[in-house]
């Protein structure tokens, strides 16, 4: 009898995780439209013409107007919007503007180092914040606390392109600690990750101490002390797993953003990423790989954030009955 319930338990909760995963797909289709559509606004509303740029204004009239019909331009806007759309849902994102080739296939192969550098700057932020958020919590209104509290508001104020310069002229060139350029092993990677990771770890150990406080003075805590059981094993066993699972709302967040901000890491650090990719698409002007680039980011980003989603509905049944 009692297999029984506990499998009707598990088939409920399953249907109920099935639901809310549903739903947070649909509203996924909503998203990626406004994505869409704002890429496209950028491109028709960003002065300059294409066929022009495309021509680096050495073309003639006639060749200008003869470029611009091939690319569709005088077409009317619902029309390129709807040729737009197609294309995407295809997986095309176009050719780029000067290099000709396709734009998927250059992202991809950039994707990878990126992809690489926002793990390992989260894999970061996660342990240093974590950690630090828990003992600022532990000791509370003392200097630790103090301390760790002061050094998250300077990671969350110092800019990621003024950091990476100190870390290449102290760790590289001064104390020639370790590599900087010219290299992808995982030397090449520690100080990329801490100073794109630096942001997130301060935000996460303020997070943290926040949460940790909040479920220290819950009952099952005070209940767990009462038993006999150390201080640590409270910690570990009680309060940071239940302290965490607001944390895990943030990390999709983060790490979209990080994907976003390795911009300035990896043109500081020399990495061929996907931040170099697009500084070079901006300077060039070259509007499908700068499009390109924030459709796939965005995409992941907001799969990054279903995912987390997900996790998080199975760690709060709070969240599964709402």
């Amino acid at each position: 009898m009692t297999g029984i319930w506990a499998n009707a338990g598990h088939l409920l909760m399953w249907d109920v995780m099935t639901k809310f995963v549903l739903r947070r797909l649909l509203l996924l289709i909503p998203t990626l439209l406004g994505i869409i559509l704002m890429t496209f606004a950028m491109f028709k509303l960003t002065p300059g013409d294409p066929a022009e740029i495309m021509l680096q204004g050495k073309g003639t009239p006639q060749q200008v107007a003869a470029l611009r019909e091939q690319l569709g331009l005088n077409q009317s806007v619902l029309v390129q919007f709807g040729r737009y759309v197609w294309r995407l849902m295809h997986g095309d994102l176009g050719l780029s503007f000067f290099g000709g080739f396709p734009v998927r296939d250059a992202i991809l192969a950039r994707f990878p180092s990126t992809l690489q550098l926002a793990a390992a700057a989260m894999a970061f932020a996660l342990v240093a914040g974590v950690s630090l958020g828990v003992l600022a919590a532990t000791a509370r209104h003392k200097w630790v606390d103090n301390l760790i509290m002061t050094l998250a508001l300077g990671g969350l104020a110092i800019p990621q392109y003024w950091l990476a310069a100190v870390f290449i002229i102290v760790f590289a060139v001064v104390l020639k600690w370790v590599p900087v350029l010219g290299g992808s092993g995982p030397k090449y990677l520690i100080l990329p990750a801490i100073c794109l990771g630096l942001s997130p770890a301060a935000s996460l150990a303020r997070l943290t101490r926040s949460s940790v406080l909040d479920v220290l003075h819950n009952d099952f805590t005070r209940t767990a002390r009462a038993k006999g059981l150390a201080e640590r094993a409270v910690i570990l066993r009680h309060v940071l797993r239940n302290a965490l699972i607001p944390v895990f709302t943030v990390i999709g967040l983060w790490f979209g953003a990080l994907l976003g901000g390795s911009v300035f890491v990896e043109t500081a650090f020399g990495r061929p990423g996907l931040g170099t990719f697009a500084l070079a698409a901006i300077n060039n002007r070259d509007y499908p790989q700068i499009q390109g680039t924030v459709i796939f980011g965005a995409v992941f980003v907001v799969l990054a954030n279903l995912v987390v989603d997900v996790l998080y509905g199975f760690l709060d049944p709070r969240i599964r009955q709402e």
